[in-house]
């Protein structure tokens, strides 16, 4: 039978603080990097869009389509395709962003949940200790009066 000594216990739970603690920094690392990443597709994309309409508006102006005093609907129609062609793009790749932060706040959660557990598993087990040592020392005295 184990004696209850305190120090086991304060060095399971720096173990179990500092554990969670690597991990938060991990997990914040990799955020930071998400979130790096994300910031450069979206640049990339909008810089894809902007090379594109140049090309697109000569395209139409190729075909007469565009151009001073032209007014034309295949134009039109064509630049709102490209801009909700661009909104959409641009919106996916932000709600991509937004769901992989969220999977990552929930995996914090969840440390830090695992965390509140171990160290309530660890303070009921030291409970456990402390009430078996006691018990040990007053079945001691009992037999020996």
């Amino acid at each position: 039978m184990m004696a209850y000594d305190p120090s086991l216990f304060a060095a399971r739970s720096r173990a179990l603080t500092s554990q969670y603690g690597a991990e938060s920094a991990m997990s914040a690392y990799s955020r930071f990097l998400a979130q790096q990443r994300g910031q450069r597709t979206e640049r990339d994309l909008e810089r894809q869009y902007q090379k594109s309409l140049p090309q697109l508006m000569r395209a139409y102006g190729t075909r007469g389509l565009a151009g001073p005093n032209v007014r034309s609907g295949i134009q039109r129609a064509g630049l709102r395709e490209f801009a909700s062609n661009r909104i959409r793009d641009i919106g996916e790749l932000r709600r991509g962003l937004s769901e992989e932060l969220q999977l990552m706040d929930l995996a914090d959660a969840q440390r830090m949940a695992a965390l509140q557990s171990a160290q309530s598993d660890l303070e009921f087990e030291k409970a456990r200790q402390i009430a078996e040592d006691a018990q040990t020392i007053l079945a001691r005295r009992a037999g020996g009066y």
